[in-house]
Order: structure tokens, then C-alpha cells, then sequence
């Protein structure tokens, strides 16, 4: 058997009975959550006259470049997951996208905006089903294990786009991160050894799936999600998150940012000092084969929408995976290992 922590999911036993997770409203399931996007403002701009979208300053870069090209201009408020956000002016047109980081909830608008407003709930999917939104949307695959996905509604019961057919392109990257998924379980099971036996299976799979190629979801993840334990799973992020917390409450050199308490906390957010200790930390927690995550790298810190908090969040943060692939055991481990490495590291400098 190999043990590690982070990084994507394996394939999970299947022995599953439930429909919990089933989203009791109108909605459109497409490919990804960029996909979703796309596809929505496609028919914000023929529909509904979009003609800018305001996006948070700090958001997934990668999804941001994925909408170059759109028909609907791209512009940046000030806008993260810590501090108030600071709302635009609309003017006849605007949307504005607005996003629940980590899980954490959505911050209060300190003002109306004046004009359509998208939701992004990645982070916790089942979380806009609370939203009075005008639309929301969400990747499936960050936070439930099947190999692709994205939905899309209108808690407001506007109309949706059509959920386009399966591209040939975004069924490939679907079966590269399906046999990624077996590999993996493979390779943790003790059946392989070489890790480079699913490694690169998710590569190929990621490049392909990063294009967003416009296709509906995969049959294999519908089915999954049709049948997926959704309280089960719910409960062990709650259990692992506090578990966490906990454990890294004995340490004084790694600050746990986020509520105490979430609904369903999407992943536990680290801060060092600087960017220099969170990437030594990062580097040798990847030895002992815990991996952690940048969300999200900062690529042009020059850039006049970044705030100086939000350069601060994306240089010292680590997101730290706390989903039912663990246990509260597993979580204790990884936080003893994560403080003990961080003192050290200070006893260093």
C-alpha cells in the first residue's frame, strides 16, 4: 500500500446507493465549470445584452484566459477572499461574477449592483442552491471525484444554454482521466509502483480538459453524480476540516485562515510568513508525499487590478485537501507534519 495525501482523485469505491447529491433544480450539466461559463455568456450576450463582465481580481487565472475571445469584455473589480469587497458602477450591460472562495460563503455587497449577477460555487457546489443569484454555476470535478463535469442554473428561472453535445476532444480527456483515476487507485493500492503509472494519464487529461473544448458532461460522470453519497461525504470534510484546525492549533508558525465552522469547508487554507517559507514547505511536504496547492498563482503581479492582499493571499497560502479520500487521522498526521516542518524552518533562517 502507498499513502499520500492531495493532489487529484483516484477512483473511488463505487459501492454507492444514494442520489442525496441530486441537484433538485433546473439545470444545464455540461463539461466543466469554464465551460459553463462560456456557454453562459454566449446567451448573456445574444439574450440578455451582456456586454462587460466584471470579474474578481482575484480568481483562477486560467479560467480568466479561457474566456479571451468571447464576445463579452473582460474586466477586473477589487475583489478576494479576504477583506470587503469593492463593488462597480454598472452600466447598461454589466454583469458582474461573484465567488464563494474555499467554501467560505459569499462576503455582503456594500452596495447594489445594477445589473445581472453570475455566482461561481466550485468550491462548494450544492452551496448555490441557496443563492438568489441570477445565475450560478460550478465545477463538479474540485470537489466531487469523477473525471469531469459542470452545472449550471438560474435560481431565478431565467433560461439556460442548451447543453452542447460531446466533443470527441473532451471525451479523450474524459477517458485519459478516467484510466488516471484506475491508475491511481492502482499505484495506492500497492498494485503498481511507479507513480509515473497514472502521472501521466492526468497530464494528457488536464491539457485537454484546459482547452474548453464546448461539450456536455460525460455519460460515466452523470451516472456518478446521480448515485454519489453526498452526506457522507459532506460529513467527512466537516470531521477532517475540524480535525485540522485542531491539530494546527498546537503550532504558532502556520495560520489557518477561514471560519471555524463550515457548512461544508471545500479545503483548509495555510499562511506562512512569506512566500519563500510556503515554498520550502510546500517542497518538502511533496517529499514526504502530502501535496498541497497554490490557489491561485499570481502570473503578472504588475498587473493594476491585483490588490496588495491579493499578491499577499496567492505568495503565502496553501490550500490543503481535507475530502473523504481521509480520515481525521490522516488529517492529524498532515498537520503535525506541516507545523513540525514550518518550526524548523524558522530555526533555519
Amino acid at each position: 500500500m502507498h499513502w499520500e495525501h492531495g493532489s487529484n482523485f483516484h477512483l473511488p469505491d463505487l459501492s454507492w446507493n444514494d442520489n442525496s447529491s441530486v441537484f433538485d433544480v433546473k439545470a444545464s450539466f455540461v463539461g466543466s465549470g469554464r465551460i459553463a461559463l462560456l456557454e453562459l455568456l454566449r446567451l448573456g450576450y445574444g439574450m440578455r445584452g451582456w456586454k462587460r463582465l466584471w470579474i474578481p481580481s482575484y480568481y483562477c487565472e486560467d479560467v480568466v484566459q479561457s474566456l479571451q475571445g468571447n464576445p463579452v469584455i473582460i474586466k477586473r473589480y477589487p475583489c478576494g477572499p479576504l477583506g470587503e469587497d469593492v463593488v462597480p458602477e454598472a452600466l447598461v450591460g454589466d454583469v458582474l461574477l461573484r465567488l464563494s472562495y474555499f467554501g467560505w460563503g459569499l462576503n455582503p455587497l456594500d452596495l447594489k449592483f445594477g445589473g445581472d449577477v453570475i455566482e461561481d460555487h466550485s468550491h462548494y457546489p450544492h452551496g448555490g442552491l441557496k443563492s438568489n443569484a441570477d445565475f450560478v454555476f460550478a465545477s463538479l470535478r474540485k470537489t466531487f471525484p469523477v473525471p469531469d463535469g459542470g452545472v449550471l442554473w438560474s435560481p431565478k428561472g431565467y433560461a439556460l444554454p442548451e447543453a452542447p453535445a460531446i466533443h470527441p476532444r473532451h471525451e479523450a480527456a474524459v477517458l485519459n482521466r478516467l484510466a488516471a483515476m484506475v491508475a491511481k487507485r492502482a499505484y495506492l493500492q500497492g498494485f503498481v509502483a511507479d507513480k509515473s503509472f497514472y502521472r501521466q494519464q492526468e497530464i494528457a487529461s488536464e491539457e485537454l480538459l484546459s482547452e474548453g473544448t464546448p461539450s456536455g458532461i460525460s455519460t460515466w460522470s452523470k451516472v456518478m453524480l446521480d448515485r454519489f453519497p453526498y452526506e457522507t461525504f459532506r460529513l467527512a470534510r466537516v470531521n477532517n476540516y475540524s480535525s485540522f484546525r485542531i491539530a494546527m492549533a498546537t503550532f504558532d508558525k502556520v495560520e489557518v485562515l477561514g471560519p471555524e465552522i463550515l457548512d461544508v469547508p471545500a479545503m483548509a487554507i495555510i499562511r506562512l510568513g512569506n512566500m519563500m517559507l510556503r515554498d520550502t514547505l510546500r517542497a518538502r511536504l511533496n517529499e514526504e508525499n502530502i501535496y498541497t496547492a497554490v490557489l491561485w498563482p499570481i502570473r503578472d503581479a504588475n498587473a493594476v487590478w491585483y490588490r496588495k492582499e491579493d499578491l499577499d493571499f496567492s505568495n503565502e497560502t496553501l490550500a490543503v485537501h481535507v475530502d473523504a479520500r481521509y480520515s481525521p487521522d490522516d488529517m492529524r498526521k498532515v498537520a503535525c507534519r506541516i507545523g513540525a516542518i514550518a518550526e524548523a524552518l524558522e530555526t533555519e533562517q
